[in-house]
């Protein structure tokens, strides 16, 4: 069994729900930057020369195929948070040199594939897919590293057709969850997993199948209607084929009771960083929590101070302490937590 190294609970650091999208090229390129304009259609007067071409935040609804053809040198491309409802992948047909595709935010609702096999960055997520927009086209695309997705209903069929591609991040940016089916999300092959939940999301299925797929799992927007005791009582908290090892959860508002929970399953698992942040706590902490529940693992190749002994306060706290410090967390900063305020 691995050893927790180090556990922060924090609530002072704003990342973007996108903190493991790639970066845009660092050299020199000709930028043509339309964005926040307005724009219902795409200017037929832009340079052909562009490389960067950003049109977010306009009123795009409707992409025709003859608006980028004349970018041959295009390498980026950023379509976020206009109102596109469907999308033809072969509108970029032409343009061969295109790595990075942001078509987030949206109103898509369907997907017309067609392999770009020089794409590295593909942004689907926080859109309205009924299901995850996958198919034999998208397991074509055999440079892609950064892929976001998005849909009402994820099932194993969807991760299937690219179980083969070696991606370094998955991000699932969520507008609504109607149906899960359990064992689909081990189905891929990533590096990172990044989960942004919608409302009264089921967390605790999704945080199981999250730590059997991916080294690093990031789940944002976790509250406290997500189920978690109702679905624990059929569970063991032991987790086998558990590869996760850095552990982050953001945006946590939560009864104690389940932040306790989360805390006992991660105990058992090969979690060696874990980190929450935005945390919001609710409830009355539970009288009954003894120290014994909390099994014994070695402090040794620990980061930072009382990281472990840290979690063991916790969950004795109404037993030792009225008031609880938590030492070790962020830059060696304490946090004074009494039963009476439990917001970090």
């Amino acid at each position: 069994m691995k050893h927790i190294r180090s556990i922060y609970v924090f609530c002072s650091i704003v990342t973007s729900v996108h903190s493991g999208a790639s970066k845009l090229p660092e050299e020199t390129e000709l930028t043509t930057n339309c964005s926040n304009a307005s724009l219902r259609k795409v200017p037929e007067d832009l340079t052909p020369t562009t490389t960067i071409l950003d049109l977010s935040y306009n009123l795009l609804f409707q992409l025709q195929l003859s608006d980028f053809h004349s970018f041959s040198k295009l390498k980026v491309l950023i379509l976020c948070h206009n109102r596109i409802q469907e999308l033809d992948i072969k509108t970029f047909e032409f343009n061969k040199e295109l790595r990075y595709l942001d078509v987030s935010y949206n109103r898509l609702k369907s997907v017309t594939w067609f392999s770009l096999a020089g794409l590295r960055h593909l942004d689907l997520s926080f859109n309205d897919f009924d299901t995850v927009p996958t198919c034999e086209e998208t397991g074509n695309m055999s440079h892609l590293e950064i892929l976001g997705l998005s849909g009402a209903k994820i099932q194993k069929s969807d991760f299937q057709k690219i179980a083969h591609l070696h991606l370094n991040t998955v991000f699932l940016g969520l507008r609504t969850l109607s149906h899960y089916e359990e064992g689909s999300l081990p189905i891929l092959n990533t590096t990172k997993l990044h989960i942004v939940l919608p409302m009264n999301t089921n967390f605790w299925v999704l945080l199981r199948d999250g730590m059997k797929t991916s080294k690093i799992l990031e789940i944002t927007n976790i509250d406290g209607k997500s189920q978690f005791a109702s679905y624990e009582t059929q569970r063991n908290l032991i987790l086998e084929n558990a590869k996760t090892s850095t552990l982050l959860l953001n945006k946590v508002d939560l009864l104690w009771d389940d932040l306790l929970l989360i805390f006992q399953f991660v105990w058992h698992t090969s979690v060696e960083y874990f980190q929450i942040q935005h945390v919001t706590f609710g409830g009355c902490l539970p009288r009954a929590w003894k120290l014994t529940t909390v099994p014994a693992r070695p402090c040794s190749q620990m980061e930072g101070s009382c990281c472990i002994r840290a979690i063991s306060m916790i969950w004795c706290v109404t037993q030792v302490l009225p008031v609880f410090t938590a030492c070790g967390y962020k830059e060696g900063s304490s946090t004074s937590m009494t039963p009476n305020s439990w917001s970090l």
